[in-house]
């Protein structure tokens, strides 16, 4: 029963165009994720009209937090290489691993996790993201955020915007690795503001590109 109780589960907006890159040739890559994982996780069903399909997954914070990491590094990686469009409308925070409400709460701590974005100049993000996603999968790995490449195009067409979710201080550490990879000053600098960030809001906030976990699902 406590064990039970320790589950959350966290929602991911899946592009149509890419729910097969998700589930893989026979359902080969989503059973390697739940493998490698120990979370659950399922397409619900198909309303046959949005552009979005609703990934669930559940399990501990952990191995959903895992397993969350390892779908959106798909989607990054198709994106990055033109395969994947579009992406989830800002309200349903995207890609983001964000909770749905039903669950999210009760793994983690409302107050300290916060979703927030910063910027690099656009001819660098390859330098974010690596080879294969190598480079943003270390960012995470080493801050303890979660890193994505927005869908949402940003105000100014030099620059590509990061969602980073997680607490202040690894929300900060990411940011500074990102600067790191892209060779910038985190502070940035007065005329071109690389790094700057866009603001970012507390676990379930609304109105904003990028929400907080669990505050966009259920519109």
């Amino acid at each position: 029963m406590d064990r039970q109780s320790a589950y959350v589960q966290s929602i991911i907006d899946v592009p149509r165009t890419s729910v097969g890159i998700v589930i893989g040739k026979g359902g080969e890559m989503i059973k390697k994720i739940q493998a490698e994982t120990g979370a659950k996780v399922q397409f619900q069903q198909d309303d046959g009209q949005s552009p979005e399909r609703v990934c669930a997954i559940t399990g501990p914070p952990d191995r959903v937090q895992q397993a969350a990491s390892m779908i959106n590094e798909l989607l990054q990686r198709a994106s990055f290489s033109g395969r994947g469009r579009g992406g989830g409308r800002g309200g349903r925070g995207g890609y983001s691993s964000g909770g749905s409400g039903r669950g999210m709460s009760r793994g983690y701590d409302d107050g300290n996790y916060q979703d927030q974005t910063t910027s690099v100049p656009a001819d660098k993000c390859g330098l974010v993201i690596g080879k294969g996603g190598e480079s943003i999968k270390q960012i995470n790995q080493q801050s303890g955020a979660h890193v994505e490449l927005s869908r949402q195009p940003g105000p100014n067409p030099n620059e590509k915007i990061f969602n980073i979710r997680g607490s202040p201080s690894q929300i900060q550490h990411a940011i500074e690795l990102i600067n790191e990879k892209a060779g910038v000053s985190s502070m940035g600098s007065a005329d071109q503001g690389w790094g700057n960030q866009y603001g970012g809001q507390g676990y379930g906030g609304s109105q904003h590109a990028a929400q907080g976990w669990g505050g966009g699902y259920g519109q």
